[in-house]
């Protein structure tokens, strides 16, 4: 392994680390007397101030470190247009995040969010034009039985995710709906980033996370007359506060950006496979901190789904890609008729698709 790869791996890991503590301490933080909007707004709040310092100090550091002034690079029209959906996206993934932790228990919460991955494969085939595997598809059928599984649970169970506010069955799905729609959410927003890699090369994608984070917090502020406490101060306690803040710049902002170096340093998919390590460190530290016990169904339609993605994350490591694994094997032979036709002529059809 080399010495960018061992760093990648090891930005990675410090990333899943860090963001297996959200569901924790969002609910630490309710427990101290914060609302989930005004979770939401200054979570997200901190965290864009975070990523933001953490982009221009970098920046800093290699203009110093290369003896030039940096200069920024110019966003075309369609690269904006890539930081703002990728804005809208990154935006109901932080705050779906936080109101999913507060309805259910993290086990299900990841046990959704898990599905991200193979969401993003299957999301890249008729926005990047890139093959569907057969692998893709039925890892896709294997996860969605492992959600099956803890939706399941629930209904047969009726049982709550361990706090007297979310014992109630409907928080409970509504929390898991909130966890598919954010792990949609997740998948997408990633899709955006390699759409802006391919199309608006040079488009510092990093701002869209900055703009969802704000987004966020609009969102979190526009949910207080809805979601507060009457009575309740707007003001959350110091405890509280020190929850939000960690949540805000470890979780999310020193998380995010760990995760941005990592790719640069080590294969994407491999970057994938690590953080999965998510789902199993999170409802670990919940039932460790909070006592929060995750049903025997949620246990087992976890497991099904962390097994799903990460046997479809390991064999897109070491499996090459066959013409047989392909859906559309005819798409495959008319990109190798395009190559084969000549480079200039595929790049020419490639900018009309574009366009």
């Amino acid at each position: 392994m080399s010495n960018h790869d061992a760093s990648g791996v090891a930005l990675a890991l410090f990333a899943a680390v860090a963001v297996s503590s959200d569901g924790v301490l969002v609910k630490l933080a309710a427990e101290a007397g914060a609302s989930v909007p005004i979770i939401v707004a200054l979570k997200s709040s901190m965290a864009a101030v975070t990523l933001l310092a953490l982009q221009l100090a970098s920046e800093a550091l290699l203009s110093r470190s290369s003896g030039k002034r940096c200069q920024r690079p110019t966003v075309s029209r369609l690269g904006l247009l890539h930081i703002v959906i990728g804005g809208v996206f990154s935006a109901i993934l932080f705050s779906g995040f936080t109101l999913a932790f507060y309805l259910t228990a993290s086990a299900n919460v990841l046990a959704f969010t898990a599905l991200a991955p193979i969401w993003t494969s299957v999301l890249t085939k008729p926005v990047l034009g890139e093959p569907l595997l057969w692998r893709t598809i039925w890892a896709n059928v294997g996860a969605l039985i492992g959600t099956s599984i803890v939706v399941a649970g629930v209904a047969i169970s009726g049982e709550g995710a361990g706090t007297e506010r979310a014992r109630d069955i409907g928080l409970d799905v509504a929390g898991m709906v909130i966890a598919f729609v954010t792990g949609v959410a997740q998948a997408a927003f990633f899709t955006v980033i390699r759409s802006a890699g391919a199309r608006a090369p040079g488009t510092p994608m990093v701002y869209a996370s900055v703009a969802g984070m704000c987004l966020a917090s609009l969102i979190g502020l526009a949910l207080v007359p809805t979601l507060h406490p009457p009575l309740e101060p707007l003001l959350p306690s110091i405890e509280a506060l020190g929850f939000i803040g960690l949540n805000g710049c470890l979780c999310l902002g020193f998380a995010l950006f760990s995760v941005t170096l990592a790719v640069r340093l080590t294969p994407p998919a491999e970057v994938s496979l690590i953080m999965q390590l998510e789902g199993l460190l999170g409802p670990l530290s919940t039932f460790l901190v909070l006592g929060e016990v995750p049903s025997v169904w949620t246990i087992g339609g976890g497991c099904v789904v962390l097994g799903m993605v990460v046997v479809h994350e390991g064999l897109s490591l070491f499996v090459p890609v066959t013409r047989a694994e392909h859906v559309a094997p005819t798409a495959v032979m008319a990109m190798e008729e395009a190559v084969g036709a000549g480079a200039a002529r595929a790049e020419g059809q490639g900018r009309k698709q574009i366009e």
